[in-house]
């Protein structure tokens, strides 16, 4: 049912898109979009680079200007700044089972959408689920992540600070 729904969400988006591209005069022919699969293949290699830690392989499957919108920080934008950020967030101890469950492809435009699940190998727990949004754009024959979302089906941790009334103190008389 959660696919049909992301599938309807889809068709509708890409209609809208369609009918604003082609109110331009197209011939009926080239706005008609045709959607299929997005290959399996992108997403796999997606979840094959996180999990064997490689920064340098992610960066080459980003666009340009991509942009990572992880929960609870502000977005990361471009190819270096999310290499960055994915040092920090992701280590060889952890394992990523990444599980895409909607892959759509609209033209030269794929949205993948799906869970995960983070194992700590030292441990052998399960630290982190989630789920993920992924658009990929096709740049002349390669898939390229064009926006990743992120977020973590855990609660987010709440800082608590008490601050309490200030003490009145007297000041000596002079």
């Amino acid at each position: 049912m959660k696919a049909n729904r992301f599938a309807s969400i889809v068709s509708i988006v890409v209609a809208s898109l369609t009918v604003a591209a082609c109110s331009g005069g197209k011939p009926a022919a080239d706005c008609e979009p045709a959607a299929a699969s997005l290959p399996k293949e992108v997403t796999a290699e997606m979840a094959r680079l996180l999990d064997e830690f490689d920064p340098v392989g992610l960066g080459k499957l980003l666009a340009d200007n991509a942009r990572l919108l992880p929960p609870n920080v502000p977005a990361v934008e471009g190819r270096d700044a999310i290499i960055e950020h994915y040092r920090g967030a992701v280590a060889r101890e952890l394992h990523h089972e990444v599980t895409p469950l909607t892959q759509v492809m609209i033209g030269n435009v794929g949205l993948a959408e799906g869970s995960y699940r983070v194992k700590n190998l030292i441990n052998g727990t399960y630290v982190e689920d989630g789920k993920f949004m992924a658009v990929w754009v096709n740049q002349d024959g390669e898939w390229k992540i064009a926006r990743l979302m992120i977020n973590t089906d855990y609660q987010v941790a709440h800082t608590s600070v008490t601050v309490e009334e200030p003490v009145a103190t007297e000041v000596p008389a002079q």
